[in-house]
């Protein structure tokens, strides 16, 4: 009997490995995934502009970075004794303006270098819902809790999505004509918007992805979106907080697919000498002042010693 639905994982011109530069770019969940190859020592930049979850905020970051513009001043909200822009994360947030700045534009400088350098782009699309700038008519990428007033809330237009993503992909791979392209859709549901708009806003994004893939060489559709909700079709995949974010059993379901079908075999014994390390780091001494404590510790820093020198040889 067959409790699930398998879903196929398409395969790619090119597997990752450890001598490859990854960018991540979209949601939380392109953070978490990025996170965890850093955490296997892949070499992952993830989000430098910060946490964009619609494609057009997304193409925005991407055609600003490798134009090479510089944010102003005047495009700067001052509210709650700081400095927001519109189209950033509030991590960028600052009391002054200059380091405010600072920030900002050193992040759109590292996304270009990254983007210029990277063999493989993760781009993960989490809403076609998004927030218009009343003023300009403008898509922002974040409100960050200005007056509603200032807004309006509505569905993203495919051929816009498309027109947008596809000038500013095509503009990067001729800047950089290795890279691979990776799409997804995030699997976290969007319910503040409600069920009915959030499979609205996921078709979308989906349609969206079709329609690049069909346009742009070495670009791919990666099924996460599918196989979480099809495949993993039970409440003990996700978190018990909320039953809306996948718990660390469903994320890591989701890695192993990630690891058999777009990571190179080869890379797989050092993937594995990565993890026996990062058990060993995480390994709580009960006594750290005893025999076996000293012995244990000698043991991990010959290991990450080794470890080191051998990833050092791989990677660029």
């Amino acid at each position: 009997m067959n409790l699930s639905t398998p879903i196929n994982f398409p395969p790619v011109s090119k597997s990752i490995s450890y001598a490859d530069h990854l960018v991540f770019l979209g949601s939380c969940f392109a953070e978490n995934t990025g996170a965890w190859l850093n955490e296997l020592h892949f070499d992952a930049a993830i989000n430098p502009t910060g946490i964009s979850f619609n494609p057009i905020s997304m193409a925005s970051h991407i055609r600003s970075a490798l134009r090479e513009e510089e944010v102003q001043e005047d495009a700067l909200i001052f509210r709650n004794s700081q400095y927001v822009h519109l189209d950033f994360h509030s991590v960028f947030n600052d009391q002054q303006s200059e380091n405010y700045l600072f920030k900002v534009n050193e992040a759109r400088k590292k996304l270009r270098t990254d983007l210029l350098d990277c063999d493989t782009l993760f781009l993960t699309f989490g809403t076609a819902i998004a927030f218009h700038l009343l003023e300009t008519g403008a898509v922002v990428n974040n409100c960050h809790k200005l007056d509603a007033s200032l807004f309006n809330q509505s569905f993203l237009d495919e051929t816009d999505m498309k027109a947008q993503m596809s000038e500013v992909l095509q503009l990067l791979q001729s800047r950089n004509p290795k890279i691979e392209i990776y799409l997804t859709v995030s699997p976290i549901r969007h319910l503040r918007h409600g069920a009915i708009d959030n499979q609205r806003s996921k078709a979308r994004l989906i349609r969206l992805c079709e329609m690049l893939c069909a346009q742009l060489p070495r670009c791919t559709y990666i099924p996460v979106f599918e196989y979480v909700l099809d495949e993993l079709r039970d409440y003990r995949f996700y978190r018990h907080d909320d039953m809306i974010h996948l718990s660390e059993l469903g994320l890591n379901m989701v890695r192993d697919k990630i690891k058999s079908h777009y990571i190179h075999p080869l890379a797989y014994p050092m993937v594995e000498r990565v993890e026996k390390w990062n058990r060993m780091k995480s390994h709580r001494l009960i006594d750290a002042t005893s025999e076996e404590a000293r012995i244990f510790k000698q043991k991990r820093d010959r290991i990450s010693g080794e470890l080191y020198d051998d990833l050092k040889k791989i990677k660029r």
